[in-house]
């Protein structure tokens, strides 16, 4: 059985913590280190490590894909939107 996303990346980052060249490794190959640590990933998912740097907040976006010629399917736009409901249906 697959560990959970969280379980496994905690136990990640407190190897980093102590091994720096496990550490650029695990930020440039983040889909590999993930595997190596038993967390089963998802074939359709980019893994991306983006270090914490001491000079601020930084929040991270995802740009949706562009939708072609139809709507977006109404699991597109909770996908887009964080599975909220809005107001102004």
């Amino acid at each position: 059985m697959s560990k959970h996303l969280s379980e496994t990346w905690a136990e990640i980052v407190k190897k980093a913590w102590q091994d720096e060249g496990f550490k650029r490794r695990a930020i440039s190959h983040p889909t590999e280190v993930l595997k190596e640590h038993g967390y089963d990933v998802h074939p359709n998912v980019q893994y991306k490590v983006i270090e914490e740097k001491s000079d601020g907040v930084h929040v991270h976006l995802s740009m949706p894909k562009k939708p072609g010629s139809k709507e977006l399917e109404e699991k597109e736009l909770k996908q887009i939107s964080g599975g909220k409901k809005s107001s102004l249906s």
